[in-house]
């Protein structure tokens, strides 16, 4: 009767733990409420494991895609603000390799949300720090033949032309910021870079100009 009854109580004080509110909690699977939560904190490691676990389960999950393309482009900003003033050429290759993968995995992430234009303006931007990654440039390609697949072709022309205009138009804003410059005429120069950063917001040259041209404003208010 005495061991019966160290059983039973064995039993209850188990199922009790088991039961608990805060043993549930700990193994419940990650959803995309936290991660989003996590994302809204400036959690960006966080709100990623979370959200990667949810697309390991279902790969093609669009609230996920979508998440992870929104902390992507958190963790982008972050990289942003921390080489602002830095040219592509002074990067050290880790924070060149950081930077390729980043714009890589926004490629990848928008080809799956079938936002094919803004994909292939996100693989060429993995050239700016990486001009031989080979799978930037299969993505390129595999990019071109989906479009084209899913009758998108008026996509891949109007990449091509908004291209090379905007290329015509850097160029001759680089021209007229740097005879600003050397003319001292800073006010025409920094009206010059904001255009040009509209154009290209990641321009490496145009946002080192643009911390110039703070600086020299810092210097002319002392």
């Amino acid at each position: 009767m005495k061991i019966k009854s160290i059983l039973l109580l064995t039993w209850f004080v188990v199922g009790c733990k088991t039961a608990s509110p805060h043993h549930l909690s700990s193994t419940h699977p990650p959803s995309l409420a936290e991660a989003k939560k996590f994302l809204k904190e400036g959690q960006l490691y966080e709100a990623r494991k979370m959200t990667e676990s949810v697309l390991k389960a279902n790969s093609t999950d669009l609230e996920a895609l979508t998440l992870m393309l929104e902390i992507v482009d958190a963790e982008r900003e972050q990289h942003k603000q921390a080489f602002a003033s830095k040219p592509v050429e002074e990067f050290t290759p880790d924070e060149k390799s950081e930077e390729a993968k980043t714009w890589l995995e926004r490629s990848k992430l928008l080809v799956q949300l079938h936002q094919y234009e803004e994909a292939l303006s996100a693989a060429n931007n993995v050239f700016v720090y990486d001009p031989h990654n080979q799978e930037a440039s299969e993505l390129v390609d595999d990019i071109n033949q989906t479009a084209l697949r899913e009758g998108q072709r008026e996509i891949l022309s109007n990449q091509k032309s908004i291209h090379s205009e905007v290329q015509t138009r850097m160029l001759r804003y680089r021209m007229q910021v740097k005879e600003a410059m050397q003319s001292g005429k800073w006010g025409a120069a920094k009206i010059t870079v904001q255009k040009m950063l509209i154009l290209q917001p990641e321009d490496r040259e145009a946002l080192r100009i643009q911390e110039q041209i703070r600086d020299y404003e810092k210097r002319k208010t002392f």
